[in-house]
């Protein structure tokens, strides 16, 4: 008998966390952090678990959402091996120590989530391994990561468990990655059962090249009145896709040489990841790189890791610095994390340019229910941020050609090439009215049990 338990992400996008218990393993399935003002509270809370009786962590990749937790699992009392591939491992590393930083710079309470000890300790439990490589514990265990195509070494695992097989999507990538290679046997497979995303399962993505189109229009008319560009991103992946689309801009003439700012403290790092994975990009990317056509490094990108040069930047809020021979006034484009904007750079400069219409803010990827870039995406006339009220008076876009989540027919196809129907399959990492949705298109295409896990809830896989 095996025993799967919902954790996190289980009527909520975030807070990724799956329990499977057999008669002789514990495992987790990611550990990650919750996202939003009303269900923060719970990365504080006691794990539904004793974190000494878990002998493996299987990590799908390293967005906060599913391994901002570790370093707390650790520091409880957690020794066992943490498996993922090797481009997540060293993601892993500097997401987690940024994210470090940013909470010992913002956090007011005594109460923390990391310490260096616990972090180091995480790291040090890592076991790296490659696509399709397939790993056994024993006869009662093995398991294998997929390509998921959604950031670079994102993987969906499937786990052999006492004679059941169980698929865990992860968050799934769009069918045709910007950036990304899609090979590595994504698809295929027989499961009993399934554990899908769901985040934009009610969702079509628009068309990639008319939100290019677009967004060149935003930021030339933006620029043309003086303002500033705000995209709140995620450091790893979306950040590139952005960085990759304004270069293509740049060099065919379509935009001028606007001064752009990648903020974050390991930016550069984040940039070393992509030159030594290059081999998980597209063929377009590789060939780039080796005619030395940097997708994400050109000449007039400024990669700020300093808070001090990052202070210096926000300062300067209505994007007149000088004239130019171009432009009326020159302005700026600045990519900041966090992408929900839940914390990091990008905080300080809403402050300084939320309140002026000139200035524009570009949402590109999903906004969890209760994070202040959904407020603003929403239409809140006011938004508070460290405890003081800003008018939102500045114009803010929401684009989802951008987003490295697939939508709904990315997700019925993920599905569709299975080789066989799972008895059951489980929608988790969405709200519980787009995962309703998704359960419905899922019921349509495939005669198979179909459920909406709450956190906590319990099911016995047979």
């Amino acid at each position: 008998m095996v025993k799967i338990t919902f954790l996190g992400a289980a009527g909520e996008v975030t807070g990724s966390c799956f329990l499977l218990e057999s008669s002789k393993y514990k495992i987790l399935v990611d550990c990650g952090i919750f996202q939003g003002r009303e269900i923060h509270e719970l990365n504080y809370g006691s794990f539904k678990f004793d974190p000494r009786e878990i002998d493996f962590l299987l990590l799908t990749h390293a967005h906060l959402d599913h391994c901002g937790l570790i370093p707390k699992l650790v520091r409880e009392g957690f020794v066992g091996r943490i498996f993922s591939t090797k481009p997540t491992k060293d993601l892993y590393s500097l997401v987690i120590n940024d994210a470090a930083f940013i909470e010992k710079e913002e956090n007011r309470s005594l109460r923390t989530l990391y310490d260096s000890a616990s972090i180091s300790k995480s790291i040090s439990l890592f076991d790296s391994v490659d696509y399709l490589q397939k790993i056994y514990i024993d006869d009662s265990l093995s398991f294998e990561f997929k390509n998921a195509g959604h950031i670079m070494g994102s993987a969906s695992i499937s786990v052999y468990i006492d004679g059941v097989s169980i698929l865990f999507s992860g968050d799934l990538g769009p069918s045709n990655p910007l950036i990304l290679d899609n090979g590595y046997g994504r698809y295929g497979g027989s499961y009993d059962y399934v554990v899908i995303e769901s985040t934009y399962g009610n969702t079509a993505h628009d068309s990639r090249s008319a939100d290019i189109s677009s967004l060149k229009n935003i930021i030339i008319d933006t620029v043309n009145k003086g303002g500033n560009i705000l995209i709140p991103s995620f450091a790893v992946e979306r950040s590139q896709e952005l960085l990759f689309i304004i270069n293509s801009l740049i060099r065919n003439k379509e935009l001028f040489n606007i001064p752009i700012f990648f903020e974050g403290r390991e930016s550069l790092k984040f940039l070393n990841l992509m030159n030594k994975y290059s081999y998980l990009l597209s063929k377009n990317i590789q060939d780039m790189i080796k005619r030395g056509e940097h997708p994400f490094h050109f000449n007039n990108i400024e990669y700020v890791q300093e808070n001090e040069r990052s202070s210096l930047i926000s300062a300067n809020a209505g994007g007149i610095i000088k004239k130019d021979r171009r432009y009326k006034y020159q302005t700026k484009i600045v990519i900041a994390g966090s992408g929900m904007c839940t914390g990091g750079r990008i905080l300080s400069h809403l402050k300084k340019n939320i309140t002026a219409q000139r200035n524009v803010i570009i949402f590109v990827g999903y906004l969890a229910q209760g994070t202040l870039g959904r407020e603003i995406s929403d239409g809140a006339k006011s938004i508070y941020v460290d405890g003081r009220s800003y008018r939102v008076r500045a114009k803010h876009y929401k684009f989802s050609g951008f987003s490295d989540h697939g939508d709904k027919d990315d997700l019925l196809l993920f599905l569709s090439k299975l080789n066989s129907v799972p008895k059951g399959i489980f929608c988790v990492h969405s709200e519980v009215n787009i995962s309703s949705n998704f359960k419905n298109e899922i019921v349509k295409k495939f005669d198979t049990s179909v459920n909406i896990p709450s956190i906590g809830d319990l099911f016995i896989l047979k």
